[in-house]
């Protein structure tokens, strides 16, 4: 029990914590509530119908997001702009598919900045032909659409925050790599220059004065700095291997 405890701690500690499994698991809960909890007064087959397909939408989406982020966020953008064809009712379930959906969507690093801009642009239209259509007062419109831009600026800060980590997470992991890699260049160089010189002189124990014994010795001395350099690097390597697991070059 310890164990399993241990690998769900790793994993949400390693889990983004804005749009990560967690989060998406709590707002699953949360639409799944709204949905249930949801008691319509007017149109109750078109709320019904509107609010299922959103949440079809969402479950696809959590679903296909890691093998089909494409895919996945265009069904996040149909699913929002399903529920804010319905948002006018009184119920408060088609707003809280609204902004879950539509704050997913921007914060998600696959849209376009463009794509964007035109979902938040159709959602709004939606919701305020929906007020309309279901007789709230102006006002309303104004507030919700205020909420939303509040909410699509949030995401899109932090969606750009997160790719600023990411660049510079991996520049500083291709610095690293580029000043091993020239350390290594320069043992390397060191040791095998150390080994040519050894095999010569070998070479010129053998074919001028036969001394085997000698030729030997060079021999097994450049089989030492071989190993020396070998292990050398090895040791310069190891670090990188443990720090870099998860490095975006990997």
């Amino acid at each position: 029990m310890r164990e399993v405890w241990g690998r769900v701690v790793r994993l949400l500690a390693a889990d983004d914590p804005e749009t990560g499994r967690l989060v998406r698991l709590l707002m699953s809960l949360v639409l799944a509530w709204s949905l249930v909890a949801a008691e319509p007064d007017r149109f109750p087959v078109l709320l019904w119908s509107a609010l299922g397909g959103s949440m079809a939408c969402w479950l696809a989406f959590v679903l296909l997001d890691s093998r089909f982020p494409r895919l996945a966020v265009s069904l996040l953008a149909a699913g929002s702009a399903v529920a804010a064809s319905v948002s006018g009712s009184a119920d408060a379930g088609p707003t809280v598919f609204v902004f879950a959906m539509l704050l997913l969507f921007a914060a998600h690093t696959t849209p376009s900045m463009g794509a964007i801009v035109a979902v938040t642009v159709a959602d709004l239209a939606l919701m305020a032909g929906s007020l309309l259509w279901w007789g709230q007062p102006r006002s309303a419109i104004v507030v919700r659409g205020a909420v939303v831009m509040c909410t699509v600026l949030f995401a899109l800060h932090r969606r750009q925050y997160r790719r600023a980590q990411h660049d510079r997470a991996r520049a500083m992991a291709l610095d690293e790599r580029t000043r091993i890699a020239r350390e290594l260049h320069d043992v390397l160089a060191h040791s095998l220059g150390a080994l040519g010189v050894q095999l010569e002189v070998a070479e010129a124990m053998l074919t001028e004065r036969g001394d085997v014994e000698g030729a030997v010795a060079r021999v097994r001395r450049a089989r030492a700095l071989a190993r020396k350099g070998w292990s050398r690097r090895a040791r310069r390597w190891r670090p990188c291997a443990r720090t870099c697991r998860r490095c975006p070059t990997r």
